[in-house]
């Protein structure tokens, strides 16, 4: 499994492209990526139960109306990883995950997170979807992290993840050598 600094390294990556292709294109942000610890600070606390209090201000000055896709890796209690996909205009939550182990209650988190934000900063309301993408599968217990950043990567470029077809050592070797270089390839 993939450390969370590793994870967050290359989510920095991922952001700092969306960015120069905004400025590049004069177009406004897209796609906004949480890092790894959104989902954690989301669900900490007394019995690790949902508590909005303790994210509400990572939203604070982000106009969802405005985003296509907003990003969440989850890590499942330091095992695993998977990815939520938030579509903040049409109100839909998809989740990614190479195991297929994401709980109906990590899901039912990130909608209510999704009211609850809308209700606070006047965000589009409605009633949420949530929906389990049917995803390529790992074959082993590491290449989890490898799955969510290379999803996080495709999504924000616009391709459907369902295209990648590559090694997970290819990807693997990949994101090592953006990190190395500090740019996305």
């Amino acid at each position: 499994m993939m450390h969370d600094e590793a994870m967050n390294a290359y989510i920095s990556l991922l952001e700092r492209r969306e960015a120069t292709w905004a400025a590049v294109d004069q177009r406004p942000l897209r796609v906004h990526f949480f890092n790894t610890f959104f989902f954690t600070t989301l669900t900490s606390g007394r019995d690790e139960a949902y508590n909005y209090e303790s994210v509400a201000r990572w939203s604070r000055d982000i106009d969802f109306k405005e985003y296509e896709t907003v990003l969440i890796p989850i890590n499942v209690a330091n095992i695993h990883w998977l990815l939520a996909v938030v579509h903040p205009q049409r109100r839909v939550v998809d989740t990614y995950d190479s195991l297929g182990s994401a709980s109906d209650w990590m899901l039912q988190c990130i909608v209510q997170w999704g009211q609850d934000d809308a209700r606070t900063y006047s965000h589009p309301r409605g009633r949420w979807r949530k929906h389990e993408v049917r995803c390529r599968k790992q074959d082993n217990g590491k290449d989890c992290g490898v799955f969510v950043l290379k999803r996080m990567d495709y999504i924000s470029r616009g391709i459907a993840p369902e295209r990648m077809a590559g090694s997970m050592n290819y990807y693997r070797r990949r994101i090592a050598a953006e990190l190395f270089a500090m740019t996305i390839l």
